[in-house]
């Protein structure tokens, strides 16, 4: 799922919220094992497992045809830096990708 460039993250005990400049949430990462997640949802909010690995938060999951996907979000620079890097295996067909964005704190004007 595409973020826009410009995201607010709001994080609990047992989820982190991705979401758009008006509050909205876009994505909601549970980081409690699937059968203890049975909280509310956030309407329209996409909703993945995800797991705390050290510092970095995981997600991961397969494409239609099977390859694994492995999403990661750091935190970098002192807290000012978000790190977002998104990995697919690769295949027989096609080689492995990785893509990363980095977002950069500021403050709400």
């Amino acid at each position: 799922m595409p973020l826009p460039d410009a995201i607010h993250i709001t994080e609990t005990a047992n989820v982190v919220s991705l979401e758009d400049t008006t509050g909205r949430v876009l994505r909601e990462i549970a980081t409690v094992p699937a059968d203890a997640d049975t909280f509310a949802r956030a309407p329209g909010a996409q909703h993945v497992i995800g797991a705390w690995v050290g510092d970095t938060l995981e997600v991961r999951h397969a494409t239609p045809d099977g390859r694994v996907v492995v999403e990661s979000w750091l935190l970098a620079n002192d807290g000012r830096t978000l790190v977002a890097t998104v990995s697919v295996e690769g295949d027989e067909q096609r080689p492995a990708r990785s893509m990363k964005r980095v977002y950069v704190r500021t403050e709400r004007p």
